[in-house]
């Protein structure tokens, strides 16, 4: 998570207005505080308390359709693959999670 562009822990105070950063997985979700709850709620709720920004979700939907017309990893592969192919395949991984 970052908030205006430094990083902090997921348990730290918001304020309304605030700018958070949050990353789940692969994808970035730059989201603007507009308000906030007296307790914790349901996550219909909370969606409520915030809005995505318009740059966050068009590069999230690009993302996801690189990702669906990306081919799956070892498509290029017949069969099982060797003890070589599968440490390719982990190397390949995790370079796309340290792009990601």
């Amino acid at each position: 998570m970052h908030l205006e562009g430094a990083r902090i822990k997921p348990s730290r105070d918001v304020q309304v207005g605030d700018r958070l950063e949050i990353t789940a997985g692969e994808s970035t979700l730059t989201v603007i505080v507009r308000a906030l709850a007296d307790r914790r709620g349901s996550a219909t709720v909370a969606a409520t308390l915030y809005d995505e920004t318009a740059e966050s979700a068009e590069k999230r939907e690009r993302e996801r359709e690189q990702r669906r017309l990306a081919p799956p990893p070892g498509a290029d592969m017949h069969g099982r693959p060797s003890g070589r192919d599968r440490r390719r395949l982990e190397a390949q991984r995790a370079s796309q999670r340290r792009r990601g």
